[in-house]
Protein backbone atom coordinates (compact mmCIF):
# COMPACT_ATOMS: atom_id res chain seq x y z
CA UNK A 1 0.00 0.00 0.00
CA UNK A 2 3.00 2.52 0.49
CA UNK A 3 3.83 2.45 -3.07
CA UNK A 4 0.43 3.35 -4.26
CA UNK A 5 -0.26 5.85 -1.84
CA UNK A 6 2.93 7.39 -2.95
CA UNK A 7 1.90 6.90 -6.25
CA UNK A 8 -1.30 8.78 -5.37
CA UNK A 9 0.75 12.01 -4.71
CA UNK A 10 0.46 11.27 -0.73
CA UNK A 11 3.17 13.38 0.89
CA UNK A 12 5.02 11.11 4.20
CA UNK A 13 6.42 12.03 7.54
CA UNK A 14 9.52 12.77 8.28
CA UNK A 15 11.51 9.95 9.81
CA UNK A 16 8.77 7.37 9.34
CA UNK A 17 9.53 3.96 9.42
CA UNK A 18 8.80 0.29 9.22
CA UNK A 19 9.77 -2.46 10.90
CA UNK A 20 10.65 -5.55 8.70
CA UNK A 21 10.67 -9.55 10.14
CA UNK A 22 12.32 -11.72 7.78
CA UNK A 23 10.77 -15.09 6.04
CA UNK A 24 7.63 -16.01 7.41
CA UNK A 25 7.88 -18.41 10.48
CA UNK A 26 7.63 -21.91 9.03
CA UNK A 27 6.66 -24.55 11.49
CA UNK A 28 8.30 -27.65 9.57
CA UNK A 29 11.84 -26.64 10.54
CA UNK A 30 13.34 -27.11 13.66
CA UNK A 31 14.32 -23.94 15.56
CA UNK A 32 17.77 -23.90 14.86
CA UNK A 33 16.75 -23.83 11.32
CA UNK A 34 14.57 -21.41 11.98
CA UNK A 35 17.27 -19.46 13.54
CA UNK A 36 20.08 -19.70 10.13
CA UNK A 37 16.53 -18.36 8.38
CA UNK A 38 16.55 -15.33 10.28
CA UNK A 39 12.67 -16.27 10.39
CA UNK A 40 12.69 -16.82 14.80
CA UNK A 41 9.11 -14.81 15.33
CA UNK A 42 10.50 -11.79 17.13
CA UNK A 43 8.25 -11.32 20.39
CA UNK A 44 8.56 -14.42 21.71
CA UNK A 45 11.57 -16.00 24.02
CA UNK A 46 14.62 -16.66 21.89
CA UNK A 47 17.06 -14.93 19.47
CA UNK A 48 16.17 -11.76 17.61
CA UNK A 49 18.90 -12.18 15.48
CA UNK A 50 21.37 -9.50 14.43
CA UNK A 51 24.18 -8.97 11.51
CA UNK A 52 27.17 -7.47 11.59
CA UNK A 53 30.08 -9.44 9.75
CA UNK A 54 27.55 -10.68 7.16
CA UNK A 55 26.14 -8.93 4.39
CA UNK A 56 23.04 -8.09 2.24
CA UNK A 57 22.15 -8.12 -1.08
CA UNK A 58 19.03 -8.02 -3.30
CA UNK A 59 17.95 -10.29 -5.91
CA UNK A 60 20.86 -9.06 -8.82
CA UNK A 61 23.36 -10.01 -5.95
CA UNK A 62 24.19 -6.08 -5.14
CA UNK A 63 24.22 -4.78 -1.70
CA UNK A 64 22.04 -1.65 -1.08
CA UNK A 65 21.85 -0.64 2.24
CA UNK A 66 24.40 -1.10 5.77
CA UNK A 67 23.89 -3.92 7.82
CA UNK A 68 24.07 -3.49 11.84
CA UNK A 69 21.73 -3.99 14.61
CA UNK A 70 18.06 -4.59 13.60
CA UNK A 71 18.20 -4.92 9.60
CA UNK A 72 16.57 -8.28 9.75
CA UNK A 73 13.87 -6.31 10.37
CA UNK A 74 14.83 -2.98 9.72
CA UNK A 75 13.65 0.39 10.42
CA UNK A 76 14.18 4.13 10.11
CA UNK A 77 15.97 6.21 12.88
CA UNK A 78 18.78 3.86 14.95
CA UNK A 79 17.63 0.96 13.49
CA UNK A 80 20.26 1.09 10.79
CA UNK A 81 17.61 2.56 8.02
CA UNK A 82 17.18 -1.06 7.49
CA UNK A 83 12.71 -0.54 6.77
CA UNK A 84 13.69 2.30 4.30
CA UNK A 85 16.18 0.53 2.39
CA UNK A 86 14.06 -2.60 1.78
CA UNK A 87 11.01 -0.42 0.97
CA UNK A 88 12.96 1.94 -1.43
CA UNK A 89 14.71 -0.94 -2.89
CA UNK A 90 11.62 -3.75 -3.61
CA UNK A 91 13.17 -5.68 -5.10
CA UNK A 92 12.50 -9.53 -3.09
CA UNK A 93 14.14 -12.25 -2.48
CA UNK A 94 17.38 -10.19 -0.47
CA UNK A 95 20.01 -12.89 0.69
CA UNK A 96 22.39 -12.93 3.75
CA UNK A 97 25.73 -13.76 2.94
CA UNK A 98 27.84 -15.40 5.21
CA UNK A 99 31.04 -17.17 5.45
CA UNK A 100 32.97 -19.63 7.03
CA UNK A 101 34.63 -17.36 9.19
CA UNK A 102 31.24 -15.49 10.08
CA UNK A 103 28.24 -17.70 10.88
CA UNK A 104 28.25 -16.70 14.69
CA UNK A 105 26.28 -13.77 14.92
CA UNK A 106 24.86 -11.24 17.90
CA UNK A 107 21.78 -12.15 19.20
CA UNK A 108 19.52 -10.31 21.37
CA UNK A 109 17.31 -13.00 23.84
CA UNK A 110 13.94 -11.16 24.03
CA UNK A 111 11.21 -12.76 26.84
CA UNK A 112 14.47 -12.69 29.34
CA UNK A 113 14.99 -10.58 32.68
CA UNK A 114 17.78 -8.34 31.00
CA UNK A 115 16.43 -7.64 27.74
CA UNK A 116 16.57 -3.50 28.11
CA UNK A 117 18.28 -1.74 25.93
CA UNK A 118 19.91 -4.35 23.86
CA UNK A 119 22.29 -4.86 26.91
CA UNK A 120 22.24 -8.60 27.09
CA UNK A 121 23.73 -9.07 23.29
CA UNK A 122 25.43 -12.94 23.05
CA UNK A 123 27.27 -14.41 20.36
CA UNK A 124 25.70 -17.37 18.82
CA UNK A 125 27.26 -20.28 16.20
CA UNK A 126 24.83 -20.83 13.80
CA UNK A 127 27.16 -22.78 11.78
CA UNK A 128 25.79 -26.10 12.56
CA UNK A 129 22.18 -24.99 11.97
CA UNK A 130 23.13 -23.48 8.27
CA UNK A 131 24.00 -26.76 7.67
CA UNK A 132 21.47 -28.75 8.43
CA UNK A 133 19.10 -25.85 6.72
CA UNK A 134 20.86 -25.99 3.54
CA UNK A 135 20.88 -29.74 3.47
CA UNK A 136 16.61 -29.69 3.24
CA UNK A 137 17.15 -28.08 0.07
CA UNK A 138 13.74 -26.30 0.29
CA UNK A 139 15.39 -22.93 -1.56
CA UNK A 140 15.64 -20.81 1.79
CA UNK A 141 19.38 -21.53 2.90
CA UNK A 142 22.60 -22.27 0.12
CA UNK A 143 25.68 -23.31 0.72
CA UNK A 144 28.41 -23.55 -1.67
CA UNK A 145 32.25 -23.98 -1.53
CA UNK A 146 32.64 -21.41 -4.65
CA UNK A 147 30.93 -17.46 -5.10
CA UNK A 148 29.82 -18.81 -8.21
CA UNK A 149 28.31 -22.08 -7.22
CA UNK A 150 26.92 -19.69 -4.18
CA UNK A 151 25.01 -17.52 -7.10
CA UNK A 152 24.12 -20.09 -9.46
CA UNK A 153 22.17 -21.40 -6.47
CA UNK A 154 20.96 -18.10 -5.00
CA UNK A 155 19.85 -17.48 -8.76
CA UNK A 156 21.75 -13.79 -9.13
CA UNK A 157 24.61 -13.31 -11.71
CA UNK A 158 27.97 -14.22 -10.41
CA UNK A 159 29.84 -11.31 -11.38
CA UNK A 160 27.60 -9.40 -9.95
CA UNK A 161 27.73 -10.94 -6.81
CA UNK A 162 31.73 -11.49 -6.80
CA UNK A 163 31.88 -7.69 -7.54
CA UNK A 164 30.27 -7.14 -4.77
CA UNK A 165 31.97 -9.30 -2.18
CA UNK A 166 35.24 -7.87 -3.69
CA UNK A 167 34.41 -4.29 -2.70
CA UNK A 168 33.06 -5.73 0.41
CA UNK A 169 36.79 -6.86 0.98
CA UNK A 170 38.32 -3.60 0.41
CA UNK A 171 36.39 -1.81 2.62
CA UNK A 172 37.26 -4.12 5.06
CA UNK A 173 40.71 -3.74 4.41
CA UNK A 174 40.82 0.12 4.55
CA UNK A 175 37.99 -0.15 7.13
CA UNK A 176 35.83 2.38 5.60
CA UNK A 177 32.52 1.57 4.05
CA UNK A 178 32.10 4.20 0.88
CA UNK A 179 29.36 2.97 -0.17
CA UNK A 180 26.82 2.63 2.67
CA UNK A 181 28.82 4.02 5.64
CA UNK A 182 28.78 0.74 7.62
CA UNK A 183 30.30 0.98 11.05
CA UNK A 184 34.16 -0.01 10.74
CA UNK A 185 33.49 -2.08 13.97
CA UNK A 186 31.45 -4.30 11.80
CA UNK A 187 33.97 -4.28 8.64
CA UNK A 188 35.61 -7.19 10.50
CA UNK A 189 35.46 -10.53 7.75
CA UNK A 190 36.62 -10.55 4.39
CA UNK A 191 35.10 -13.05 1.42
CA UNK A 192 38.22 -15.36 0.27
CA UNK A 193 37.17 -18.16 -2.01
CA UNK A 194 40.95 -19.32 -2.25
CA UNK A 195 44.07 -19.08 -0.70
CA UNK A 196 45.64 -20.10 2.43
CA UNK A 197 43.22 -17.26 4.01
CA UNK A 198 40.18 -19.33 2.15
CA UNK A 199 36.88 -19.32 4.16
CA UNK A 200 34.71 -21.05 2.37
CA UNK A 201 32.29 -22.57 2.14
CA UNK A 202 29.66 -19.63 1.59
CA UNK A 203 26.03 -19.35 2.56
CA UNK A 204 22.92 -17.14 1.23
CA UNK A 205 19.97 -17.28 3.80
CA UNK A 206 16.83 -16.05 1.37
CA UNK A 207 14.88 -13.18 2.99
CA UNK A 208 11.58 -11.82 2.23
CA UNK A 209 9.80 -9.12 4.06
CA UNK A 210 6.96 -9.06 5.55
CA UNK A 211 5.87 -5.70 7.89
CA UNK A 212 6.12 -5.94 11.63
CA UNK A 213 5.08 -2.72 12.93
CA UNK A 214 5.12 1.00 11.09
CA UNK A 215 5.43 4.82 12.70
CA UNK A 216 4.73 7.16 10.52
CA UNK A 217 3.94 6.49 6.96
CA UNK A 218 1.10 8.69 4.70
CA UNK A 219 0.49 12.09 6.62
CA UNK A 220 -3.39 12.20 7.44
CA UNK A 221 -5.28 15.18 9.15
CA UNK A 222 -7.56 14.55 11.98
CA UNK A 223 -10.32 13.20 9.55
CA UNK A 224 -7.75 10.17 8.46
CA UNK A 225 -7.57 11.80 5.08
CA UNK A 226 -4.25 11.35 3.31
CA UNK A 227 -2.42 14.96 2.51
CA UNK A 228 0.03 15.78 -0.36
CA UNK A 229 2.04 17.60 2.12
CA UNK A 230 2.67 17.86 5.75
CA UNK A 231 0.03 20.20 7.03
CA UNK A 232 -0.99 20.49 10.65
CA UNK A 233 -4.18 22.47 12.10
CA UNK A 234 -4.11 23.51 16.01
CA UNK A 235 -7.01 25.32 17.85
CA UNK A 236 -5.42 28.71 16.91
CA UNK A 237 -4.86 27.94 13.24
CA UNK A 238 -6.51 30.91 10.63
CA UNK A 239 -9.00 30.39 8.34
CA UNK A 240 -5.81 30.47 5.91
CA UNK A 241 -4.07 27.95 7.20
CA UNK A 242 -7.71 25.45 7.04
CA UNK A 243 -7.97 26.37 3.56
CA UNK A 244 -4.02 25.22 3.19
CA UNK A 245 -4.37 21.76 4.52
CA UNK A 246 -8.60 21.24 2.83
CA UNK A 247 -6.23 21.77 -0.73
CA UNK A 248 -3.77 19.49 0.26
CA UNK A 249 -6.55 16.35 0.86
CA UNK A 250 -6.36 13.46 -1.98
CA UNK A 251 -10.08 12.67 -2.61
CA UNK A 252 -11.53 9.62 -1.58
CA UNK A 253 -8.58 8.59 0.06
CA UNK A 254 -8.19 7.64 3.24
CA UNK A 255 -5.71 5.62 5.83
CA UNK A 256 -5.86 3.83 9.30
CA UNK A 257 -3.70 2.16 11.28
CA UNK A 258 -0.50 1.72 11.35
CA UNK A 259 -0.11 2.31 7.85
CA UNK A 260 -0.87 5.89 9.14
CA UNK A 261 -0.88 6.48 12.85
CA UNK A 262 1.64 9.11 13.37
CA UNK A 263 -0.92 11.94 13.43
CA UNK A 264 -2.39 10.21 16.55
CA UNK A 265 0.92 8.96 18.36
CA UNK A 266 4.36 10.24 16.79
CA UNK A 267 6.95 8.32 15.92
CA UNK A 268 6.58 5.56 19.49
CA UNK A 269 5.10 2.27 19.96
CA UNK A 270 1.63 2.25 21.39
CA UNK A 271 1.43 -2.05 22.44
CA UNK A 272 -1.89 -2.41 23.53
CA UNK A 273 -3.42 1.27 22.93
CA UNK A 274 -3.28 -0.09 19.34
CA UNK A 275 -6.04 -2.32 20.06
CA UNK A 276 -8.28 0.64 20.29
CA UNK A 277 -6.61 3.21 18.35
CA UNK A 278 -6.95 1.35 15.26
CA UNK A 279 -10.75 0.95 15.20
CA UNK A 280 -11.43 4.35 16.20
CA UNK A 281 -9.70 5.77 13.33
CA UNK A 282 -11.51 3.50 10.85
CA UNK A 283 -14.87 4.83 12.64
CA UNK A 284 -13.28 8.08 12.22
CA UNK A 285 -12.62 7.87 8.32
CA UNK A 286 -15.82 6.18 8.04
CA UNK A 287 -17.59 8.78 8.88
CA UNK A 288 -16.08 11.37 7.42
CA UNK A 289 -15.98 9.01 4.06
CA UNK A 290 -19.68 9.06 4.40
CA UNK A 291 -20.16 12.63 5.04
CA UNK A 292 -18.08 13.28 1.98
CA UNK A 293 -20.33 11.18 -0.73
CA UNK A 294 -23.05 12.53 0.81
CA UNK A 295 -22.28 15.98 0.29
CA UNK A 296 -21.23 14.92 -3.42
CA UNK A 297 -23.49 11.51 -4.51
Amino acid sequence: MLPAVERAGAAFFKNWSIHLQGLKYDDSLTVGQNQAAFIQPRYTTGPQLQMYAQILVNNQGKRFTTEGRGIAYGSAPGHSDGGRALYNEAKPPYYIIFNQDNPDIKTTVWGSAANNAWANDEAVDLTAALDAAAALNNGQVFKDATIAGLAAKMGVPAVTLQATLTAYNGYVDSGTDSDFGKGSQYLTKKFIESGADANGPFYAVKLYPESHISMGGPVIDGKCRVLTSETYLSPTSTAAEQAALEAAVIPNLYAVGEFANRAFYNVNYVGAVSLTLYPVMGRIAALHAAQAIAANP
